[in-house]
């Protein structure tokens, strides 16, 4: 019997959940939606809060001993940056940590465990007219939470922390902290406990006090970047200190967060659409403008050539009988509680329109034609004919006063590399994507893959941008996110990991001390990921 049988039968006595070491299993959690591949020695399934804290401290126990198996958690194993995979325990969330435990109307708060899904959730606060307004249905809350996620309606409604009000987290040696909001008074009497959740009050607290000017001019920045742990900007504020929001982006590097309670939104009208093609950005960039300071619920721009590759699935956008032959399909969304309002802001964007673009409002006969624009998308995405189309240039951050420059410094990329890089993404929350088509398989695609993510991140960086703007580093972007990180902060980001893990056991490899050989070593020979999203 090999070791790691012998380790799953260990572990198997131990918690009421399961552990898994046979080869079909482990190969199945090998992959996430990211560009690589890492086979776990161990795959673990808990049923409870409980099984969670023995694997924390077992790993933790054999990493004082100097054996390492980190932990790496899971939940549909959406993530594109290679944080759901890792070579030691993958402990998924998704069959059995997944329920929502409680659910108060009145005050409009849910508790749930981590691996229940967004749609899961909507659908049962739904039954009582409520809603948590982030368009990510299929992604776990835990998944949500670790990558801090901002959907396109964020402009509006915010984004996933600004939902969660209390976390249960088991810390690397197998204790479990609560998260709070403490005054000073109560902070004190936390960080009196002597135990690891006092120590780490007390390390947190006296950093955010010795490295006060670094983290205040986080502060200043006032853009979305989730690189590192930038959320620390927000621990202590307004004379409250709570260490949530540190978790948020951290990719499951600090703590497991296994149960939370968020505070969900009165359901909303659906929004009324307004779909325009425009030929090119310049003339688009006008109605944007006109349209940010109408607070739609969502404003997302596909570029055309987008749109024309999706026809070889068959998918169209019913509304316009042929497209420009070149420009950018702008959708706007407003969801304001009285349709009259919503009415008068889409004729206040139509007066701006001349009379060559081609247009169309959503009503109740073809309002599924607008529903189907994310479809149109998918089928974007998975037309594979010349490869696949790899997710490693998602989520990037530019401001729309640099949106006109990016697509030029795209059109320069594009007749470099000769590849086809049409944009899609949200005007509102500033974050855009790119799916080049690569065939993982060829050697020359592989090196160019690499080439093209150095070159498109440092025209990101120069146009004031974020390639971590919608998503954390992972492994992925880590590579190139490391080599541009200011030293002052790579050693707060470093603190902060020893801080609450000091033994490296959640998720090693993520985010921190990410090499490129290592990445370079973990690339998939072929990307067949079933339905790429």
């Amino acid at each position: 019997m090999g070791r790691m049988n012998r380790l799953a039968r260990y572990l198997n006595r131990h918690i009421s959940g399961n552990v898994y070491s046979a080869e079909r299993v482990l190969s199945a959690f090998s992959t996430d939606k990211s560009i690589l591949e890492i086979q776990p020695k161990l795959v673990a399934v808990p049923n409870t809060t409980s099984d969670v804290r023995k694997l924390a401290r077992f790993s933790f126990e054999l990493a004082e001993k100097g054996i390492s198996l980190g932990l790496t958690v899971r939940g549909k194993g959406t993530d594109k940056t290679g944080a759901a995979i890792g070579n030691g325990v993958i402990v998924s969330f998704k069959e059995e940590m997944n329920k929502i435990l409680e659910i108060d109307p009145r005050q409009k708060l849910v508790r749930v465990q981590t691996g229940v899904s967004l749609r899961e959730l909507n659908n049962a606060l739904s039954l009582h007219g409520l809603t948590i307004p982030i368009a990510a249905t299929d992604r776990t809350i835990g998944g949500l939470i670790g990558n801090n996620y901002f959907g396109p309606m964020s402009y509006k409604y915010g984004g996933i922390l600004d939902y969660v009000q209390q976390a249960e987290v088991v810390l690397s040696n197998g204790e479990v902290l609560q998260t709070t909001k403490l005054t000073k008074r109560m902070l004190k009497h936390k960080q009196a406990a002597d135990n690891f959740e006092g120590q780490i009050y007390r390390d947190v607290a006296n950093l955010l006090e010795r490295e006060q000017t670094a983290i205040d001019e986080l502060r200043t920045v006032g853009e979305l970047d989730n690189s590192g742990y930038k959320n620390i900007v927000k621990v202590s504020q307004n004379g409250i200190f709570n260490i949530l929001p540190l978790f948020f982006g951290a990719q499951g590097t600090l703590g497991i967060v296994t149960e939370v309670i968020l505070e969900a939104e009165f359901f909303e009208e659906l929004p009324l659409f307004l779909a325009a093609e425009f030929p090119d950005f310049e003339t688009a960039s006008k109605v944007m403008m006109e349209a940010s300071l109408l607070q739609p619920a969502l404003m997302d721009i596909y570029e055309l050539e987008l749109m024309k590759e999706a026809e070889n699935s068959g998918k169209k956008v019913a509304f316009f009988d042929e497209h420009l032959p070149s420009g950018l399909l702008l959708l706007v969304g407003f969801d304001d509680h009285r349709r009259r309002a919503r009415q008068k802001k889409i004729h206040r964007l139509v007066r701006l329109f001349d009379e060559n673009i081609s247009y169309s409002v959503s009503n109740d006969d073809n309002y599924e034609d607008f529903l189907e624009i994310k479809e149109i998308l998918s089928a974007y995405l998975n037309d594979t004919s010349g490869g696949a189309r790899v997710p490693f240039l998602d989520d990037v951050l530019v401001r729309q006063e640099y949106l006109g420059e990016f697509f030029k410094g795209l059109s320069e990329l594009e007749r470099q590399f000769g590849l086809k890089l049409p944009v899609y993404g949200s005007v509102l929350s500033n974050v855009y994507s790119v799916r080049p088509e690569l065939n993982l398989k060829k050697q020359s695609d592989r090196v160019l893959l690499f080439k093209l993510l150095k070159r498109y991140s440092a025209m990101v960086e120069r146009l004031q941008g974020s390639i971590t703007g919608g998503s954390p580093e992972g492994r992925v972007k880590a590579i190139v996110v490391e080599a541009e990180q200011d030293v002052k902060m790579a050693e707060i980001n470093a603190e902060i990991k020893a801080i609450f893990d000091p033994q490296n056991i959640f998720n090693p490899g993520v985010k921190t001390a990410v090499q490129l050989s290592d990445v370079v070593s973990q690339l998939r020979h072929d990307y067949d990921d079933g339905i790429i999203e």
